[in-house]
C-alpha cells in the first residue's frame, strides 16, 4: 500500500489517500475495493542559516553586536520549493556584555518569502565574534613649569581617563625634583577589567628658585652730589632656601646707589652685586635688595659780605655789603648761584663795642643743584 496526502503544504489532519490495498481468495471476484483514507499531520520544516557573520567589538557596556549577511542562504528547502531568504533587517546580539572571545551573538530578523514559504519555519542562526577590552582614555597634559623646591602635587599629577581606576605616578606625589627637565610617569589600573591598562608620560621643567635677602640696612648720609650708598649685610640672610640646602650669598662685589643723587628723606637704596655661593647655589637665582635711607642737604657757608661800623643811633640795624659774595662747600660740578640783593644786617644789641657781631640775613641760592 502506499499513501498520498491530500496536498504537500502543512496541515493537522489532512486527508491521506491509502491505495494499493488488494484482495483475494475464492469469492474474490465477487467484490470491489474502496481504497481507504486516513488522517495525518504535515508539520513544517525547520530551516537553518548561513551566510550570517558577527563582527569583533569594542567594550562598550552593551550586548550590540554588528552583523552582516554574506551570500546568505537556507538549508533544508525541498527541491523545488520557491523559497527566498530576507537579511535587510537582522540585529545581532551578545550573550553578555562582558569582555570575552568565541562569545555567541544570537541574530534575529531573518525571514522567509516565496510560494511556500509557509511549510518552513527558520531557526534564527548564531554566530560567534570577540568584545574587546576598551580604552580606557588616558590623558596628561604637560605641566606648567614650577620652581626648585615645589613638591609634585594635583597641579602637575593631574592624568585624566574616562573610566574609573586608579593612578600611579612616579616619581610620586610630594617629590622634590632638582633644577633641569624631568620625565614623569603614569600607570592607569581601570576599575572594570572591560578596559585596558594603560600608561603614558609626560616633561616637567624645573626652574631655579629665586631668592630674597633680608636684613639690608643702608646709611643716612649729607649730600654730596653722588648717588653712592653705604649699605650693611651685618644683619642679612638669604629667605626661601629649601631644606638644608647649602648656599650663601657673596658682597664681596656688591655696590649700592641711591636713584640719583638728590637729597630725599628715606629714599630707595638699590644693591647690585651679589652673588650665590655653596654646593646649592645652582638651583637658585638671587633679587638684589634694597633698603632706605635719606640724603640730607648739605650746609653752605658764604664769604664776601661785610658790615660797616656805624656811630650809635639805639637800632640795632647794620650796613652790609657784598664784595664777590660766594658760597663755601658747593660740590664739583654742582650749579648753584648766590643772590645778595636782599641782604639785611642786624647787630646783637643796639649798644656801642667793638668788633660786635653782625647777622646778615638775605642771602639766597638759585641754581639747577
Amino acid at each position: 500500500i502506499t499513501g498520498l496526502f491530500d496536498t504537500k503544504n502543512i496541515g493537522t489532519t489532512k486527508t491521506v489517500q491509502i491505495a494499493g490495498v488488494t484482495k483475494g481468495g475464492g469469492d474474490a471476484g465477487n467484490y470491489v475495493i474502496t481504497q481507504p483514507t486516513a488522517t495525518a499531520d504535515i508539520t513544517a520544516k525547520t530551516l537553518t542559516v548561513t551566510g550570517i557573520t558577527a563582527a569583533n567589538k569594542i567594550y562598550d557596556g552593551t550586548t550590540t553586536a554588528t552583523v552582516t549577511a554574506n551570500n546568505p542562504a537556507f538549508v533544508g528547502v525541498e527541491s523545488g520549493d520557491t523559497v527566498t531568504i530576507d537579511t535587510s533587517s537582522i540585529t545581532g546580539e551578545f550573550s553578555s556584555a562582558t569582555v570575552g572571545a568565541g562569545k555567541t551573538v544570537q541574530i534575529a530578523g531573518v525571514t522567509k518569502g516565496g510560494s511556500d514559504s509557509g511549510n518552513y519555519v527558520i531557526t534564527q542562526p548564531t554566530a560567534t565574534a570577540e568584545i574587546l577590552s576598551a580604552s580606557a582614555g588616558l590623558s596628561w597634559s604637560t605641566p606648567a613649569a614650577v620652581a626648585y623646591g615645589t613638591p609634585l602635587g594635583a597641579a602637575q599629577l593631574n592624568a585624566t581617563a574616562s573610566v574609573q581606576g586608579l593612578f600611579t605616578y612616579t616619581p610620586a606625589a610630594g617629590a622634590v625634583l632638582a633644577v633641569g627637565t624631568h620625565i614623569l610617569n603614569v600607570t592607569f589600573t581601570p576599575a572594570n577589567p572591560a578596559y585596558d591598562a594603560d600608561s603614558t608620560s609626560v616633561s616637567i621643567t624645573v626652574t631655579r628658585k629665586n631668592l630674597t635677602v633680608s636684613g639690608v640696612t643702608a646709611a643716612t648720609r649729607t649730600y654730596d652730589a653722588t648717588d653712592s650708598a653705604t649699605v650693611s649685610f651685618a644683619q642679612s640672610s638669604l629667605v626661601g632656601i629649601v631644606g638644608n640646602d647649602l648656599v650663601q650669598f657673596d658682597d664681596s662685589a656688591a655696590t649700592a646707589a641711591f636713584a640719583d643723587k638728590s637729597v630725599g628723606i628715606d629714599r630707595t637704596v638699590q644693591v647690585t652685586g651679589l652673588t650665590l655661593t655653596g654646593v646649592a647655589a645652582s638651583s637658585y637665582t638671587i633679587t638684589q635688595p634694597t633698603a632706605t635711607a635719606s640724603i640730607l642737604p648739605k650746609t653752605l657757608t658764604v664769604t664776601g659780605i661785610t658790615a660797616t661800623g656805624k656811630t650809635y643811633d639805639a637800632s640795632r640795624t647794620a650796613t652790609v655789603t657784598a664784595n664777590n659774595p660766594a658760597f663755601v662747600g658747593v660740590e664739583s660740578g654742582d650749579t648753584v648761584t648766590i643772590d645778595t640783593s636782599s641782604i639785611t644786617g642786624l647787630f646783637d644789641t643796639k649798644n656801642i663795642g667793638t668788633t660786635k657781631t653782625v647777622q646778615i640775613a638775605g642771602v639766597t641760592k638759585g641754581g639747577g643743584d
